[in-house]
């Protein structure tokens, strides 16, 4: 079970000497403005070593592949993006955690054909939605399972909504102090949302998109 993280790398407090995590840093070109790798994936912002800390405070026996696409602040574009998802397929993720997206009136074209493979493999892509009710891609697109922040009552552990684009909510802030207010970012909460998913198909496999929708909306009951 492997499980992809787009972010802004990871913090080798918990990537070194660790062979369950690999990874690779893609940037573009300062010149020719190519997609670039290099195997460099520390987090100098910390964003993706949080999302790294909620998936793996909830599930266990898994392997991760990180794709680093922040660097010193939270801004990628629609081919970095792409090319990060597509390079987590190729490793034989089962999961992709996404917490970027791109705002726009339709999916791109270069993020809906990496998209759609995804679907076809049956490889989960979940995304973080926009903290405002604004359009943005991956999240709002019907072949990825979209994930906002909301508050929860004791004892929940997501909510579902079959009325918006974002169908699923939840909330990362049970695992932080009450001071820690940035916990209740949507990237957050679709880590935690990963971690759901990572657990359903732990036991069934890779099932489809549908599949994997219907088994988290059963939880609920």
């Amino acid at each position: 079970m492997k499980i992809g993280i787009i972010d802004s790398g990871i913090s080798s407090v918990y990537s070194t000497d660790n062979s369950a995590i690999r990874g690779v840093f893609l940037k573009k070109h300062s010149s020719s403005n190519e997609i670039i790798s290099s195997k460099s994936i520390d987090d100098n912002i910390g964003h993706g070593s949080e999302c790294y800390k909620i998936i793996s405070s909830l599930v266990n026996d898994v392997e991760y592949f990180i794709v680093k696409i922040f660097d010193r602040e939270m801004i990628s574009d629609v081919d970095l993006l792409a090319a990060g998802i597509q390079i987590c397929i190729d490793e034989g993720t089962d999961v992709i955690n996404i917490s970027a997206g791109v705002r726009h009136n339709a999916i791109p074209k270069l993020l809906s054909t990496c998209c759609d493979e995804a679907y076809r493999r049956n490889i989960a892509l979940i995304a973080a939605g926009p903290i405002l009710q604004e359009q943005c891609f991956p999240a709002y697109y019907e072949k990825v399972i979209g994930v906002g922040s909301t508050e929860l009552t004791i004892g929940e552990l997501y909510r579902y909504n079959s009325a918006h684009e974002i169908e699923f909510y939840t909330s990362a802030s049970d695992l932080y102090p009450a001071h820690v207010t940035w916990s209740a970012s949507t990237s957050f909460s679709c880590a935690k949302m990963t971690a759901y998913a990572t657990q359903i198909i732990q036991v069934k496999g890779r099932i489809s998109l549908e599949e994997l929708k219907s088994e988290l909306i059963c939880k609920l009951n």
